[in-house]
């Protein structure tokens, strides 16, 4: 069973993914960018920068709630990639592995410094456990 785990602090717990729209394939590099795990947000969204960045293409729509009301939101079809293992080589490339899940998410107009919010539709494929000196360990 593939996890991940780190620390978290004031900001939240954040972790690093990788996001390509459904169908693109996956090349010998990965962009990771940051996410935060909302246990709050029951889907996953993505940045409308990423939208745009990567082109992807709505598959619905649907009304956001959240914290300041709802809005309106495009929904998209995504693969949502999580290194669960991570290498450095002595040039300060990395290479390792990544689990894949695929996920219709929403997209959202970021103003913090995260890219991806990682709600509970993935939360839930797996075990998340925060412990009160600030680790967690998510296992899917």
């Amino acid at each position: 069973m593939p996890c991940i785990s780190g620390s978290y602090g004031k900001d939240g717990l954040m972790v690093e993914v990788g996001v390509l729209p459904h169908g693109e394939a996956l090349k010998s590099s990965l962009k990771l960018y940051k996410a935060l795990i909302d246990t709050g947000a029951s889907r996953t969204c993505v940045s409308d920068r990423l939208v745009s960045l990567y082109r992807f293409a709505p598959t619905g729509d649907a009304t956001m709630n959240h914290a300041w009301g709802s809005n309106h939101a495009y929904t998209y079809l995504f693969n949502l990639y999580v290194p669960t293992r991570l290498d450095t080589d002595y040039d300060g490339s990395s290479s390792g592995d990544v689990s894949m899940f695929t996920l219709e998410g929403l997209s959202f107009k970021a103003k913090s410094d995260f890219d991806i919010l990682i709600g509970r539709d993935f939360i839930c494929k797996g075990s998340l456990s925060l412990s009160f000196d600030g680790h967690f360990t998510m296992c899917f």
